[in-house]
């Protein structure tokens, strides 16, 4: 397993670290540092001692209330203060004030490298792939979020999968917040909460972070709303499962094809299907005609997002197809 470490107050030193070794972030300041820790419970995190006298007891503390199941005999994550010289009284003065290791700053780098090459022991076995499943669209307020959210309950309820939303995209940002208190009169503050069961991963969790998180669910969904828009747009195209909405009006379809087509650089544009909500067979033809041999499809209204319709679940089956035996199996083995 590769460790994740952060930095905090040192200067990434890229020259002398290679990115396959380790997976190494650093902190704008002490608040990123802790939404970070809120967020994954990092191996290791690197602190400069000019700074450590406060803030080293404010991390512990921080990850006391995070994790307050973890052994203080053996913390998960580790804290090492780096000093510019070897003295023993000082390695003793921080290690009592509750630092794993003290490393000199001249060659941190070559220590941490040492410190990745060490085998870590995993409480649990490693996930499987997580499968990444995009929605954009056209235009603002189109319906990416329901359709996330129609996604995302077909495979929590159907397949019965570990699945995840990720709230991305510029428009729409607080939606689901918004959904969360209005269905419930509940309010929270945490980057990563429940919203009907699911799993919704706020906007201000960054794309880097996101790799991290993603690993604990079999799917995760990028509500990525307006594309053009979109802060992380090339996860749109990375995604196995890239879906693409248009609005269905004949005088806004075109529009929104030639919006698509835009991104026609894009490697794997080809794998990008359409879905117009509520579209008729006209719609649906002049579809065809605009864009041949792309995969298409049209959703029927489907107002409750958080109940299973048989008309919408048949279209999510075709959208879905692409991850094949995967989804399949997903259903079979939780079934």
């Amino acid at each position: 397993m590769i460790p994740l470490i952060y930095l905090h107050g040192v200067p990434l030193e890229t020259d002398r670290l290679t990115e396959d070794a380790l997976r190494l972030f650093a902190s704008r300041d002490l608040p990123h540092l802790f939404e970070q820790i809120e967020l994954a419970q990092p191996h290791l995190v690197v602190l400069n001692a000019v700074n450590a006298p406060t803030e080293l007891p404010a991390i512990r503390q921080r990850l006391a209330d995070c994790y307050p199941d973890q052994e203080a005999a053996e913390p998960m994550t580790e804290i090492v203060v780096l000093v510019e010289h070897e003295e023993a009284e000082a390695a003793r003065h921080w290690t009592e004030a509750g630092a794993s290791e003290v490393w000199l700053l001249s060659d941190w780098p070559e220590q941490l490298l040492d410190y990745a090459a060490q085998p870590i022991q995993e409480e649990a076995p490693a996930a499987s792939k997580v499968h990444r499943i995009a929605v954009a669209s056209a235009h603002p307020n189109s319906g990416s979020t329901h359709t996330s959210l129609l996604l995302a309950m077909y495979l929590q309820e159907v397949c019965h999968a570990r699945v995840a939303i990720w709230e991305c995209g510029v428009q729409g940002l607080g939606t689901y917040r918004h959904m969360l208190y209005t269905l419930g009169g509940e309010q929270t503050l945490s980057m990563q909460y429940k919203l009907h069961g699911l799993t919704i991963i706020d906007s201000v969790v960054d794309d880097q972070t996101i790799e991290i998180l993603q690993q604990e669910f079999d799917y995760i969904i990028y509500d990525m709303g307006t594309l053009q828009c979109a802060p992380h747009e090339y996860l749109f195209f990375r995604a196995e499962v890239p879906i693409f909405l248009c609005e269905g009006a004949s005088w806004k379809l075109p529009k929104g094809i030639q919006i698509l087509n835009s991104f026609a650089s894009k490697r794997r544009i080809e794998r990008v299907q359409l879905l117009i909500p509520y579209a008729n067979q006209e719609i649906m033809n002049m579809v065809k005609h605009l864009e041949p041999g792309r995969m298409s499809y049209a959703m029927p209204m489907h107002r409750e997002v958080f109940e299973i319709q048989p008309e919408s679940s048949k279209v999510i089956e075709a959208l879905l197809a692409p991850l094949g035996p995967i989804l399949k199996a997903s259903s079979l083995s939780n079934s």
